[in-house]
């Protein structure tokens, strides 16, 4: 059996009412996708969900600081509010 970072459960979004991931960068790691975007990971599906875990990470030095940004964005059509919104 593998560790648990080295195994990946099966994904059960059914709904895309709600925000999505359009950009994340980590260091030298940047993934862009959009409300079309299919993703070439296992359980991928277009609007839903998107496995990007064969992009290879970035090597990170212990103790470096490493910028990383997160941008969302919304492609269904009955979007709820973020409940972390206040935390911005």
């Amino acid at each position: 059996m593998s560790p648990s970072y080295g195994c990946y459960c099966s994904s059960s979004a059914q709904s895309n009412a709600d925000e999505d991931i359009f950009k994340f960068t980590f260091g030298s790691l940047k993934n862009c996708s959009n409300c079309n975007s299919l993703a070439s990971g296992q359980y991928s599906v277009v609007n839903l969900y998107s496995n990007y875990q064969s992009i290879p990470p970035p090597t990170v030095l212990k103790s470096s600081v490493v910028p990383f940004s997160i941008e969302i964005g919304i492609c269904g059509t009955g979007a709820y509010p973020n409940r972390c919104s206040h935390l911005h």
